[in-house]
């Protein structure tokens, strides 16, 4: 829906543009303002068009979004599972371990849960309404120490601390042994990396995480590795450009990864920062104006970080000292979900590349299971908690050996707020969005009949259906042999 901040280039037509074409035929009646409304009817109007388009069971191209792939180094927004569970919150990130070495099955608990939000704002329509994250205010008896980001590096310990957004699977004996991976985090600083090799088609992990301890069941405590923390000797600014010389060497990521082929744990110590982590500081003596400010890195070497300079912050070249560390952060939200497309399950613990891949079956709802009932697995999102959070539900818990499960879904239509607002749809079909909008504005303009609304109704479905049709051209390897009886 949305890759590296740049929206749909090919969906551009406004309210007001749509409006205008109504006006012609409509006996030049005006959609806009009447009866000193603002924006009405026609926001009434583009809401009803735009949601009935998208809430219909069509699985439109432009329109599909995806929480994770067979392969977490292109999409890591997949969930994972934990033995007994059916159910899971998800908000687009995950903090895991592995089956392997370090956690024999059955011996340990493997698997993992969702990391809560990363605080922010979230503009719904006109309202931008604040949020924090998903656990808080001792809603669960014994945990009081409640986070305000989904994970917060300590400078001081050089430790982090995860919130989880279920009851996390991990016991004392986990401790010191299993290798700790994180996916999905909004600062790639925290975030492990999935690497593969595809001659010998074998794949890893980079950037683990050593678990120290466990103060409850929705939080656990990392050992940083190296990636989330430095000290400073010199700041220096040139053309709004702000250099850093680090005190301690910093290990730059090289690519291609250095990946042979071995399997095992990933490494622990030895990571650095690297670009695109978002950064703050303390302990800044000279340049003090930088404690507490959050910057994005733009490029690293083993001695040096660069990044903007933060607006309003006067950098005084020359020797200084302090700590750079990384930011709080934590899962992004799903803020856009509309319905299940499709679902597929994951072997994350399989050291082959690609990691093998399952589809499953995507329902409306699951009724709760406490055993395995030998029936093929299927999944739904159960609730949308309305605040970056959704559950999701599979029919039946699983094992012992954790699977990562992925998710395509198609997006909800967005909130309109004036004649600029966007249309979510592709303007080679904008002509399917003039005869729903023609029908829709024939129920409320004067002098239009109920036998003329009714037949522009036909002639809109029709072209929903001719546009349908066009998105379904290629012959579909789904659907023609059903996965499981039809008797079932």
């Amino acid at each position: 829906m949305n890759y590296n901040g740049i929206g749909p280039v090919n969906q551009s037509t406004t309210l007001q543009s749509m409006a205008d074409q109504l006006k012609i035929s409509t006996k030049l009646q005006s959609f806009f303002s009447v009866g000193g409304i603002a924006g009405q009817p026609m926001l009434r109007l583009a809401q009803n068009v735009n949601e009935m388009l998208l809430t219909k069971r069509m699985g439109w191209k432009f329109n599909r979004a995806f929480l994770g792939s067979n392969n977490p180094a292109q999409n890591p927004a997949f969930f994972i599972a934990q033995q007994g569970f059916q159910d899971y919150s998800h908000a687009g990130a995950t903090c895991f371990t592995l089956i392997n070495s370090t956690t024999p099955g059955g011996s340990l608990p493997a698997g993992g849960a969702g990391v809560d939000l990363n605080p922010g704002v979230y503009q719904n329509g006109v309202a931008k309404l604040a949020y924090g994250t998903f656990n808080g205010g001792n809603a669960y008896g014994p945990v009081t120490s409640w986070q305000d980001h989904g994970i917060i590096f300590d400078p001081v310990t050089g430790n982090l601390t995860v919130q989880f957004l279920d009851p996390h699977p991990f016991l004392l004996g986990n401790i010191g042994t299993s290798i700790f991976l994180i996916q999905g985090v909004m600062n790639p600083a925290f975030n492990s990396s999935f690497v593969y090799n595809q001659l010998t088609q074998l794949s890893g992990w980079m950037n683990g995480y050593t678990l120290l301890s466990i103060p409850d069941q929705f939080h656990i405590v990392l050992a940083g590795n190296g990636g989330q923390k430095n000290t400073i000797t010199n700041i220096s600014a040139s053309a709004g450009i702000t250099t850093i010389t680090l005190g301690s060497a910093n290990s730059v990521p090289v690519y291609p990864t250095n990946f042979q082929g071995q399997y095992g744990p990933a490494n622990t110590t030895g990571n650095g920062i690297g670009p695109g982590a978002i950064m703050t500081f303390t302990g800044v003596t000279t340049n003090s104006a930088l404690n507490g400010v959050s910057v994005t890195i733009l490029s690293a070497t083993s001695t040096q970080l660069k990044f903007t300079t933060p607006t309003g912050v006067t950098i005084t070249n020359g020797a200084d000292t302090g700590t750079i560390y990384a930011a709080s952060s934590g899962a992004p939200g799903i803020w856009n979900f509309g319905w299940i497309e499709s679902a597929a399950l994951i072997d994350i613990n399989n050291p082959s590349f690609p990691l093998p891949v399952d589809p499953i079956d995507a329902v409306h709802r699951i009724a709760p299971e406490y055993t395995s009932t030998g029936d093929n697995l299927s999944i739904s999102m159960e609730l949308d908690y309305g605040n970056g959070v959704v559950l999701f539900r599979l029919s039946e818990p699983v094992s012992t050996y954790p699977f990562a499960f992925s998710v395509t879904y198609q997006a909800k239509a967005p909130k309109f707020i004036n004649g600029q607002s966007v249309f979510q749809w592709p303007d080679d079909y904008s002509w399917v969005l003039f005869e729903m909008l023609l029908w829709q504005g024939m129920r409320f303009a004067y002098g239009s009949t109920a036998a003329e609304t009714q037949s522009q109704m036909q002639v809109a479905m029709m072209a929903v259906q001719r546009a349908l049709e066009s998105e379904d051209r290629e012959a579909s390897e789904q659907g023609i042999v059903p996965n499981f009886s039809l008797m079932r």
